[in-house]
């Protein structure tokens, strides 16, 4: 599996700063992002779109100066969209889609599609998402819709968590397959057309990387009104979920953002509840730092996601070997009360959640440690569980996937995951063993042990109690010496 090359990994990062005045680009209020160069001599701001990561789908761009006052936030231009009153209201045979401009005219009204490729629609249609053509730019909208065992398996999981209200964010396959269920559902999107299947109580035009909700045909309403609606329980037994299947190339920061804003806006209509909204986030399991870095309450599952229309993520795909799909879901449900099927998936009793069959118990790290599906074995030398084609090298001091790599030029780009420095694994930390004798001064260190911290058994250091006093004490020492 090749890395995934954030925006972050790349010398660039977006700044969160709503004090901060912004420009307007077509997909709404632009953000503010921050590029360092490679030797970090040079750092520059500027604003750039939300949703596009390629220039060619939104050319916006404008240097950001802190002493300037001439940013004018524009006021958005409503589209001009067919409306899902219009659409049902017209024949049948007045129905088309273009396959060139991938959008729903009514032929009656229009004759600008006449020259381009187009389809009628069928003439009963109960799921959009079924029929409406995938958009296949992966940096922007590309659309890859849940497998039938995929939308199977959340529905029956909301059932029983007795969730009866699910926020879907960019997942038009999961709205459907909700609302044919009798779950209610109400769905955000960035994708336009999606704006002529379903009424105004179910679906808002939205871009998630903004919280921004567009204006529609000059509507004087409030396009947020209905959401805000939706998101307020009006009987005791509502119960209410966030869905949320991103562009896996996406900015893990707005979109954590978004999600915050969110349970500010749950808040504010239910008066002030202190309840914590549930938050279901598809992504795959090499995304797991980023999320975990951006929302530390989401955990991940070990299900595995399957698109129908995805050609490597998919339940027959062989692109890698007997692992299948590396698409999981985050979540702040607690692990214990999320059953998996049980024909592939198993419930450890230690852990207190169900796990993968190839997933084996570690005694030495108190877990089962495996993120890609495979059986991962445990390395006395490093004191975590590594997976199975890895092999540890004496000179580094780090198990690695290439047995014979260039040991300097592999440790140089190291990062230690306990300080965050360059260059050495995580045993091989000066400032973990001074900080540790300091504050464990009165304890006998045993280094053969399995956790780096606080050197005992059935857990690692990742997951050690005593995790956040080693950093806060790691970062006075790097300070005090830098």
């Amino acid at each position: 599996m090749k890395p995934v090359m954030t925006e972050e990994s790349k010398g660039i990062r977006v700044i969160i700063d709503d004090s901060i005045k912004k420009p307007w680009c077509p997909h709404g209020p632009t953000l503010l992002f921050e590029s360092t160069s490679s030797d970090k001599s040079t750092v520059r701001r500027f604003f750039a779109c939300s949703a596009c990561r390629d220039r060619s789908e939104c050319p916006f761009y404008q240097e950001y100066d802190s002493e300037s006052e001439e940013i004018e936030v524009q006021k958005e231009i409503s589209k001009e969209l067919v409306t899902f009153e219009e659409f049902q209201k017209s024949p049948v045979n007045d129905r088309f889609y273009c396959m060139k401009t991938h959008s729903v005219y009514l032929k009656s009204k229009t004759q600008s599609h006449s020259n381009f490729e187009s389809i009628p629609f069928p003439s009963t249609l109960t799921k959009p998402s079924e029929f409406l053509p995938p958009k296949s730019n992966d940096k922007k909208e590309a659309q890859y819709f849940f497998s039938t065992d995929t939308l199977t398996f959340f529905t029956r999981m909301f059932r029983q968590l007795s969730i009866n209200k699910v926020l879907c964010i960019g997942a038009p396959a999961m709205h459907d397959e909700l609302l044919s269920h009798g779950i209610k559902s109400f769905l955000l999107d960035i994708d336009d057309r999606l704006f002529s299947f379903y009424p105004r109580t179910k679906f808002a035009y939205y871009n998630m990387f903004n919280h921004h909700f567009f204006r529609v045909n000059d509507l004087q309403d409030d396009p947020k009104a209905e959401y805000l609606k939706f998101l307020k329980n009006t009987k005791p037994t509502d119960s209410i979920c966030i869905f949320t299947d991103p562009p896996f190339g996406c900015l893990t920061d707005p979109l954590a953002d978004t999600l915050r804003k969110i349970q500010e806006d749950f808040r504010k209509v239910n008066e002030g509840t202190l309840k914590i909204v549930p938050i279901v986030l598809v992504f795959p399991y090499f995304m797991e730092t980023y999320v975990r870095k951006v929302l530390p309450e989401l955990s991940m599952s070990d299900y595995r996601i399957n698109y129908v229309n995805h050609e490597k993520y998919n339940e027959k795909s062989n692109s890698r070997k007997d692992l299948g799909s590396p698409v999981r879901f985050f979540t702040n449900i607690l692990p214990n009360l999320i059953k998996l099927p049980k024909e592939e998936y198993r419930y450890c009793e230690k852990c207190e959640r169900f796990v993968s069959k190839s997933n084996n118990h570690c005694k030495l790290c108190g877990i089962c440690p495996s993120k890609n599906g495979s059986t991962y074995k445990h390395c006395k030398t490093c004191h975590f569980c590594v997976k199975p084609n890895y092999v540890h090298c004496p000179k580094c001091n780090k198990c690695t996937q290439k047995p014979g790599h260039k040991c300097l030029e592999y440790k140089k780009y190291l990062i230690c995951s306990i300080c965050k420095g360059q260059g050495h694994p995580e045993i091989s930390c000066e400032a973990l063993k001074i900080v540790r004798k300091r504050i464990f001064s009165d304890l006998k260190l045993n280094n053969k042990k399995n956790c780096l911290i606080c050197c005992t058994d059935g857990h690692t250091h990742f997951s050690c109690l005593h995790r956040e006093t080693i950093l806060e004490e790691i970062q006075k020492y790097k300070d005090n010496n830098s």
